[in-house]
């Protein structure tokens, strides 16, 4: 342009100015300028607070951390026991309960020693159980009873008490039982007196006696 101007002004009257030709296409854009310093303004209103956004989903659980050290333990207390309170009244006493089942029976003991015992002395002894003897026949003239046995003997002449019966024997006519020196039948074993009844009192002596066998 400044070529043409020249070359125009050199060789004659410089005529008017053309229109302006169309504007040519624009150039790229040239590099960002360096950024102006902040201005100092007044601080503009709030503005109004907007709506709450809605929550966000839950961030994953941290691992634990550490156990921290154990402090020190703190001193005792004192221990002060309080006064024992008064006892309160006994409750009803409340309705018996059921009977429980019945427990097993219990296996059975062993039997007894009777090392001790003798059969025939008075006593029965079968399987463990002992027994007293008694005369269980029917023998008219019977000469041997059971150790322990009682009977009445006539005697003319009482004995004393707890002795010895010297003659116990049984009458053959009448069965009965008598101290006399012969005559009837000699009765097994010893016998004792126990006790004394008079006939026709002291002065008739005639009476009966209680005797006991003993061996």
């Amino acid at each position: 342009m400044a070529q043409l101007l020249s070359t125009v002004q050199g060789s004659g009257i410089l005529g008017p100015t053309g229109p302006t030709g169309a504007t040519g296409p624009t150039g790229p854009t040239g590099p960002t300028g360096p950024v102006g310093a902040t201005g100092v303004g007044a601080t503009g209103p709030t503005g109004a607070t907007g709506p709450t956004g809605s929550t966000g989903p839950t961030g994953a659980t941290g691992s634990t951390g550490i156990t921290g050290p154990t402090g020190p333990t703190g001193p005792s207390g004192n221990s002060i026991t309080g006064p024992t309170g008064a006892t309160g009244p006994a409750g009803p006493t409340g309705p018996t309960g059921a009977t429980g089942p019945s427990g097993p029976t219990g296996p059975t003991g062993p039997a007894g020693s009777n090392a001790s015992v003798t059969a025939g002395n008075g006593i029965t002894v079968s399987s463990g159980v002992v027994a007293l003897d008694y005369y269980t026949g029917t023998t008219r003239l019977n000469t041997s009873f059971p150790i322990g046995t009682y009977l009445l003997m006539y005697d003319a002449n009482a004995g004393d008490t707890n002795g010895n019966v010297s003659n116990m024997r049984i009458n053959s006519s009448y069965a009965n039982f008598q101290n006399a020196v012969s005559g009837g039948t000699a009765m097994a074993g010893t016998w004792r007196w126990r006790g004394y009844g008079a006939r026709d009192g002291c002065n008739n002596p005639s009476g009966a006696s209680l005797v006991q066998r003993v061996s």
